[in-house]
């Protein structure tokens, strides 16, 4: 079936079994206008549907300068896979484009993060051309990391007196918009919490909302559980599969500060905090999601000997994993 409009021109086209079937009750133009707009409620008129976003549509709106369009179709073809290096680029390249670099240096820095994965293939030449694109994109970025370290004898004083410089010094595992419910990025969506339909993509690899549930200025990403069985959904499934692990968040700890500070709350269900440092398990927290949760860990020595990185599962017997908000994750001296 096809259809050209309901104006008068409307071409239709199926079993001619039907075809003869209806015969009897054709009444000439309203007979034709009346069966198309059945069938184009039960089926969709394939004239008017929006064309399918793909990588190949993003490359030729963006060579005819239509950035914005451009933009749009990006995010439909990353919707439930992030892992795209050159629909990454192009999006960044429509974000600068309309004047917005600090946006483009997003998505970047994903590129960048890609790059290192051997299954993409990226060119040594590749990643120097992209990395000098960031370096020009990100100088007011890196002036706040700077700050960020230099502050390495900040007092704790508070949730609210937390800067948001934090930010700068962690990465988040990278998931789907489908994943975190970044819904914004195709038009929002009705009945949903507020949050779903709000906030923008941050360089940790979270999503940054600038509020949630009586905090501001808040980080947003996604917990899976240890066991790659009874998940109950197939895309938790290939997330677990695709990263080969549960998510993680890498805290940098230049000056081995030995007491972290995390702010937490779970989101849809509770979820299991664990701390990793100098190659072994720190804690563990089981974070609600009902209160936000002020937490202190003791790094102790454990804070000179190298990676530091907070794990994200779900609490033994629970079938379904959730989200994990941070209004901060810090670390001091004392």
């Amino acid at each position: 079936m096809f259809c050209k409009g309901l104006n008068g021109n409307c071409e239709i086209a199926f079993h001619s079994g039907w075809h003869r079937a209806a015969e009897p009750f054709k009444f000439g133009r309203l007979y034709w206008i009346a069966v198309c707009i059945v069938l184009t409620l039960a089926w969709g008129c394939p004239a008017q549907q929006k064309v399918r976003a793909t990588a190949g549509l993003v490359r030729s709106l963006i060579q005819e300068g239509q950035y914005s369009e451009a933009e749009k179709a990006a995010y439909h073809v990353l919707w439930d896979d992030m892992e795209q290096p050159k629909v990454l680029y192009d999006l960044a390249a429509a974000l600068k484009a309309q004047g917005r670099g600090d946006d483009a240096a997003v998505y970047l820095s994903y590129w960048l993060r890609m790059a290192e994965n051997p299954k993409f293939k990226v060119s040594e030449a590749q990643k120097k051309i992209v990395a000098s694109e960031l370096e020009n994109l990100n100088v007011a970025f890196e002036a706040l990391r700077k700050k960020h370290r230099d502050s390495s004898g900040r007092v704790f004083k508070g949730p609210k007196e937390v800067d948001d410089l934090w930010m700068t010094d962690v990465t988040v595992d990278l998931f789907s918009y489908y994943m975190l419910h970044h819904w914004v990025v195709v038009g929002g969506v009705k009945r949903r919490p507020a949050h779903w339909s709000e906030g923008t993509m941050h360089r940790s690899g979270a999503r940054l909302l600038r509020k949630f549930k009586g905090r501001k200025g808040v980080l947003y990403t996604k917990t899976i559980k240890r066991e790659d069985e009874g998940r109950g959904d197939k895309m938790h499934e290939f997330q677990y599969k695709r990263l080969g692990r549960t998510p993680r968040i890498a805290i940098a700890n230049p000056s081995c500060l030995k007491i972290l500070r995390v702010g937490t709350r779970g989101d849809g269900k509770p979820y299991l905090l664990v701390v990793h440092a100098g190659g072994k398990e720190i804690a563990s927290q089981k974070v609600e999601t009902d209160k936000w949760q002020d937490l202190q860990f003791d790094l102790g020595e454990a804070a000179d000997k190298g990676e530091l990185f907070l794990e994200l599962t779900v609490p033994a017997g629970q079938k379904y994993s959730g989200e994990a908000a941070f209004d901060y994750i810090e670390v001091y001296k004392e």
